[in-house]
This record gives structure tokens, sequence and C-alpha cells, in this order.
């Protein structure tokens, strides 16, 4: 065949690996795969592509070397790359640095940027990120979408937030997912800027389209609140869905909750605890507060017998405590609490002022007004009026309502 045949072969093979249907998926294969023995190099480096990704043929990293190196023979640096990627899948992180390494100085824009996260890791050669900066910026310079991302995150965590926003934004426009997903959070949570709403759906719609979890997570949190866009509960509850069945533990709690509490779904509570222990045993603390807080509120309801109750104020204590040995104030103030009124644990109020000081140190109001409170009361320390009032105080700064309203009742504003 003439060079024109050939590639007109191969676009052919590859028009059919791109079809939905698995009988045209395999002729593709046998094209490319035809190509490949009769030598045609870009046929050599995709089936070295497809063995090492397990694409319409069955994953075998020795085959996907085999033509990667058939590729390379004829100077494909591509097929370096790819033989670098097979290394690193093997765990073999030397020989994946040398080939990739190898390739980036030859040119490649993927070989750059893979060597830049290599430097910026540390694996398969000492961390660097001055290196790893270098290299990035070799890959952004040919186009790389990805190194652009890279890159941008690397200029925000340096305080170069100006190049650092731009970048990001960059590879958000271009379609980057990751990006996208960081500049909806961006802009939500006015991280790095001021908040903009428009700017956080827009940007999160474009990656929860890509099937990004976090920003479908996102989205049914502003749906759910109202917040930048039109309430709608039962719209939340389909984006903490579609979250949760990439097993996103935020979206876990929230759709829990909904399920519990009945919030733009029928009443599940089976469902809704199911999905609360699983995020919480996940290790997410944020589930474990949710948790335990969603627990004493049942115990302190008043519907349950006393044994119902005693088993409900016993998984608030036991999720508090957890996320309280990972520092979170919220659970070290609760359960301080719990420890003073003697609720499941026995009454400690020694333990109980530990807590809460801990909870302080995290600049957290509730835990100073609770201090003041235990100070103007004499409930593990000494009545102490001047103490307790500067910790109402230090709460007020936060516009804290219960530290302002102790304040006017003790005259001391």
């Amino acid at each position: 065949m003439t060079t024109e045949e050939l590639s007109a072969r191969y676009d052919m093979g590859e028009k059919y690996l791109s079809s939905d249907d698995e009988k045209e998926q395999r002729h593709g294969v046998e094209i490319i795969g035809e190509l490949a023995i009769e030598g045609y190099m870009p046929a050599q480096t995709e089936l070295g592509y497809l063995y090492r990704n397990g694409w319409y043929v069955p994953k075998n990293s020795q085959k996907a070397l085999n033509w990667f190196q058939k590729a390379s023979e004829q100077g494909d640096i591509e097929a370096i790359v790819g033989a670098g990627l097979v290394y690193s899948d093997m765990e073999d992180d030397e020989k994946a640095f040398i080939l990739i390494k190898e390739a980036a100085e030859k040119g490649s824009a993927t070989g750059q940027r893979l060597l830049g996260e290599l430097y910026e890791d540390g694996i398969g050669v000492t961390a660097d990120s001055y290196e790893a900066v270098i290299w990035y910026r070799k890959a952004v310079q040919q186009g790389d979408v990805a190194a652009k991302y890279f890159l941008g995150s690397i200029y925000l965590h340096d305080n170069n937030i100006e190049e650092g926003l731009r970048l990001t934004e960059e590879a958000a426009e271009a379609g980057n997912k990751n990006a996208q997903d960081d500049m909806g959070d961006y802009y939500h949570y006015g991280t790095y800027s001021d908040k903009n709403l428009d700017k956080a759906l827009y940007f999160y719609d474009k990656a929860a389209s890509q099937g990004v979890a976090n920003s479908q997570t996102e989205i049914g949190i502003m749906l759910q609140n109202g917040e930048g866009i039109e309430k709608d509960e039962a719209a939340a509850i389909n984006c903490f869905k579609d979250a949760v069945e990439q097993g996103n533990t935020i979206a876990k709690v929230y759709l829990g909750l909904a399920y519990i509490c009945g919030q733009g779904t029928d009443v599940d509570e089976d469902k809704g605890w199911n999905l609360l222990t699983q995020a919480a045993d996940e290790g997410n603390v944020v589930a474990m507060v949710s948790c335990g807080r969603q627990a004493y509120d049942l115990a302190d309801s008043g519907q349950y017998d006393e044994a119902e109750t005693r088993n409900y104020l016993e998984m608030a204590g036991s999720y508090f405590s957890e996320a309280a040995k990972q520092e979170d104030a919220e659970a070290q103030w609760r359960l301080g609490w719990m420890y003073i009124g003697g609720e499941y644990f026995n009454q400690d109020e020694q333990v109980g002022i530990e807590l809460f000081r801990k909870a302080v140190n995290q600049d957290f109001s509730p835990a100073m007004v609770a201090l003041g409170i235990c100070y103007e009361e004499g409930i593990g320390v000494s009545k102490d009026k001047s103490t307790a009032i500067s910790y109402y105080k230090k709460a007020a700064m936060q516009n804290d309502e219960d530290a302002i309203d102790a304040l006017k009742r003790l005259n001391a504003i």
C-alpha cells in the first residue's frame, strides 16, 4: 500500500474503534492489528495503547511493550511515552522515568507534562518542584492543556495567585475537567478571588457534564440551598445520586440526610442511615460529625424509649469521639457537652473542659461560648466572671449570637 492508502486504512480502523457497536469495534482492532503487522508506525503505537489500557482487547503489558518498541524504533516519540507508562503501571518507576525523560527531551508534549508530574511527585527521581515547573512550561508552550492545569496549581500553591488562576481558568475553558472543578470551587468559596456564584455554576456544570463527582455534589448543594440558583431540592437529589454512584463521600452525607429528613424525596430512614454510615466508615470527618449530630438529635427528640435513646446516644458519642481524634472542632465541642452532661459517658467535667479548649484553639466560637458558660457557672472550673466575659467577647467577635446575648445579660456590652 502507498502511504496515502495506509493512512486511509488507519483512519477507517479508528472510525470503527469509535463506534458503539462491538462488532465494528472488533473490526477496527483487526484493521489496526493488520497495519501494525505490516509495519505502519501509527498503528503499532495505537495497538500498544490498546493493549496497555485493555481497550477492545485483553490488557497485556508485554504485548503493549512489544508494539511500543517497534514503533519507537521507527522514531515515534509517543511510543516511547507509551512504554514509559507501561513501566509505570508495572511500578518500575526508574524505567518509567528514563523513558518519559527521553520522550520529553525529544519534544513530546505529553512526555514533558508527565516528566513534570514525576518531578513534582518524586516518582523515579528525587522530588524537584523547580524541574517540574520547567517541564510543565515546555508542555504548555506546545499547547498541553493538562500541563497548564498542573502548572497553574503549582503557582497557586506558591501564592502566585494571578498567574495560577489565569492558567487554571484557561485549562478549564479548554475542557480540562479537573481545572473546571477547581475553578468552580474557587468561585464558589472565594478561595483565591471574590465569590462569584454564576461563574461557580458555569464551571461546575462543565465538570459535572464530564462526570466529576465533586462538581455534581456542589451543584446539588447549591440547588438544595437555593444558592446562586433557584432552590430545587428534587433536582439536588438527582445530583447527589449521580455523585454517589461514583462513590463520592460528601454526596452520601447529603443524600443520606435528605432521605432521613424527607428533603426533596420521600422519607427513608434505612437508606439515609446506610448512606451516612458508609460515608463515616470511609473515614470522612464531615460524615462522622453529620452522623453523630443526626443520632444525637434523634436521641434528644423524645420519640424513642429509653433503650433506643441510649442506643442513639452511644452512636453519637462514638462518631463524635472518632471525629474529635481527627481534631474536628465541632466534634470536640459536642463531645465535651456529652461528657459534662453525663450523656452516655460517665460524667467528667474535666474531660469536657479539655475538649472545649481544643476546639477553642481552632477558633471555634461555640466552644468559646461553652467555656464562657463553664466559667460563669463554675462547671469544671472555679467561677470567674471576668474570664467568662473574655471568652464571650472572643466568640462575639465572630458574631456568635449566643455570645452576644450572654454579654448583654452580663451588662458587658
